[in-house]
């Protein structure tokens, strides 16, 4: 089965969570980024760790779109994998800004079973 939301965020001047996942497995999700702001937006993709703390899901490099900027007008397309169940994005901006994005994972259910959901 396929999960899709799409949604729309303020992006603040201090780093916050813009949004976050939760599934049973590994996470694996396809994710649409919109600055849709003025401001370009900094932001970083996080797993939870076993040990309960968040860590970035890549180093951070000009080239990697999982630690990166979104400028005003630009959409980012990213495929987005951990080897835990929960990542979040998080994010800031100078002034201000706001993103529209999307989120779609394909989830494997037993039939009869629970629709699976993206957070708690």
């Amino acid at each position: 089965m396929n999960t899709h939301v799409q949604d729309q965020q303020a992006v603040g001047e201090t780093e916050s969570t813009l949004f976050s996942t939760v599934q049973q497995s590994p996470s694996a999700m396809a994710i649409t980024m919109t600055n849709i702001g003025v401001n370009t937006i900094d932001y970083r993709f996080q797993q939870l760790l076993g040990d309960g703390t968040w860590g970035d899901l890549a180093a951070i490099s000009p080239a990697n779109d999982l630690n990166s900027t979104l400028q005003s007008s630009v959409t980012k397309v990213i495929l987005v994998s951990g080897s835990f169940s929960q990542c979040r994005l998080v994010g800031s901006a100078s002034g201000g800004a706001a993103i529209d994005f999307s989120v779609t994972r394909v989830v494997y259910r037993a039939s009869g079973s629970s629709l699976p959901i993206l957070s708690l």
